[in-house]
Formats: C-alpha cells, structure tokens, sequence
C-alpha cells in the first residue's frame, strides 16, 4: 500500500498484463482496492455508432448490396433464359450490364465525399484535400478485377459465350480481400511498422489489421461517421487505448480472411468444374458467397457484443498502471 499526502491510500500495480485461458487479464482484489480508494480510472472511448438506432438504414444498404450482388444478376439471368428464352450472348449483356450499377453509384459519392472542398470524411492527417481512403484503393482494384473477367473470360475461342465465368465477380472480391486480411495479421502480430500509410494508419505505426481499416473508411465515409472529430478519430482512440479491443479487432479479420479464402476456394471449384451444369454453376457462383458472408456476419455480431461486455469488464477491473501501460502512442505527423 502507498499512503499519500493527501492521506488516501493506493494499491501498487505490480500485475502483468496477460490474456489467461477466460481472457481475464487482472487482479481483480487489487483492482477493486484501486477503485475503492479513488486511484483516477481513465474512461473507455465512446464509438457513436449503434447498429441498434440504425435498423432501417442498414436494412435498405442490405437490400441495396444483395440487389446489385446477387439478387438481380440471377433473377434477371434466370427470366431471361428460361420465361423469354433469350440467347445466352445477349442474356449475359444484358445481366453484366445490371451487375454494379449500384457500386458504381457508390464509387462515385465515396469519391465526391473525400474530395469535395472542406470534407469532414477524410482519413486523419490527410496530407491534403485530394487524398483518398485505402478503402477506395481496393474499391477501384475490384472495378479492374471484375471488368478484366467479364471483357476477357467471357468467351472461348470459337466465340461461345462461357456462362459459368460471369458467376466469377464474388469470388474474386473474395480472393482479393482474403489474403491481405491475413498478411495484416502477420504483420500486427509481428509488430511490423507500416512503411507507408493505410487511410488513418500513418506510417511509422504499428501495423494494424485489415478489419480495422475497413471499419474506418467504411463507417467514416459510406455511414458519415466522419474524420477528425468523427468516427474515424474515435476509432483509433478507442483501438490505441485497449488491448482486448486490439485483440477483438485481430480475431475478426483472422475469421473474414480464412473465410474470404475458404469461400473464394470452394466457389471458384464448384464454378470451374465441368460436370457441373453451367447454369447451376452461374447461380452458385453469384449466390454462395453472399450467403456465406451473410452467416458471417451474423456470427460477427454476437461475437463482437461479446466482446465489448468482456472488455468493459476487464476494463472496469483492471489496475490503472496497467491500463495506461498497454496504452499505444500515435505517431506524431
């Protein structure tokens, strides 16, 4: 015990910082003493974002992706073929032609938000007003991805439309994503320096993983959360402050990584392989990874509700020494 001038008494912190086998890394008599005694406990950064008030609006941007993902270049493919018994060449036309005009939208006002005069969204310590997200970067490398197989793959040699290879888009985002998401994790894990900046992520940080970015340029431009000031500063607080929440966000982008790859793999075989029909193979490869993503992201949000309790918890227990000692420093631009 330390007894100071002003006569109230603290615990020394003498416990190491360690995730054990329930993820609890305190101890918790200690910490509670800490508390008792009026040791200054810093408070958890707030994030303003809620899925909870924002029912409506996430379930029109659901309706939105699955329509521009999936729903239409099925549905539109499907009628076509078997109700108007339109030729396979002109069927596909038309169905690529329907297939991203609602990410082009998109593209084009996350693009407009970024650079317009005074904008609010931009990642912070932008250099200047014309920088873009690094979400907006592999944004445009999808468009290129996606537009390569629907100009190139389309047809065989003798000019034979190849219907299986318009399923393709989604499995390609999926194996673009995939491995990045777990190079970021090698590289946080390793402690590796980013050697130039990811959105927010200056370089000269600690490198961080790719959830988090995503998180932030999504949220930050596409949800008007906002840059300095905003979410995006929030964000970074709240991930420089706490270790479980660090953690929290390296665990997610382990599970989207595997699962990008594991559902990009298993989509790009059923696709390619002959003896499936190739009109089974056009359905699945539009409608699989979307579906997977889906469960996903239903398994996300428990876990992450999960958590976030578990680290306010660990947050509210935990000596104070401790805490500010696993704090992470920005680095100054």
């Amino acid at each position: 015990m330390i007894d100071d001038n002003d006569g109230v008494q603290r615990v020394e912190a003498t416990t190491e910082l360690k995730l054990g086998d329930e993820g609890v890394f305190v101890d918790v008599e200690k910490s509670r003493a800490s508390r008792e005694d009026g040791e200054d406990r810093p408070q958890l950064i707030e994030l303003p974002y809620s899925l909870r008030v924002r029912k409506l609006k996430i379930a029109i941007i659901v309706l939105m992706v699955s329509l521009d993902g999936f729903l239409l270049p099925t549905f539109i493919f499907y009628i076509l073929k078997y109700a108007a018994h339109v030729s396979d060449k002109r069927n596909v036309s038309i169905t690529t032609a329907a297939f991203g005009f609602l990410s082009l939208i998109q593209y084009v006002l996350r693009i407009y938000r970024l650079l317009k005069p005074n904008s609010t969204y931009l990642p912070l310590h932008s250099p200047h007003r014309w920088y873009l997200d690094f979400y907006q970067f592999q944004f445009t490398l999808g468009f290129i991805l996606i537009t390569l197989i629907f100009t190139l793959a389309l047809t065989d040699s003798q000019g034979h439309v190849i219907v299986r290879n318009t399923s393709l888009a989604p499995c390609i985002l999926l194996l673009q994503c995939g491995p990045q998401f777990l190079v970021s994790c090698v590289a946080y894990k390793q402690k590796w320096v980013n050697k130039f900046r990811f959105s927010s992520s200056l370089a000269g940080e600690q490198a961080v993983p790719a959830v988090f970015t995503i998180v932030e340029d999504v949220i930050g431009v596409d949800g008007r959360g906002g840059g300095k000031g905003g979410f995006r500063e929030l964000w970074k607080g709240r991930y420089m402050q706490s270790l479980r929440f660090r953690e929290m966000v390296f665990k997610q982008t382990v599970f989207w990584g595997v699962g990008a790859i594991v559902g990009g793999a298993v989509t790009l075989a059923v696709v390619l392989t002959p003896a499936v029909s190739e009109y089974v193979a056009y359905g699945f490869g539009w409608c699989f990874p979307f579906t997977l993503s889906a469960f996903m992201i239903g398994i996300t949000i428990k876990w992450v509700q999960k958590d976030l309790a578990k680290e306010q918890e660990e947050w509210d227990t935990a000596d104070v020494s401790v805490i500010r000692g696993y704090q992470l420093q920005p680095v100054v631009p």
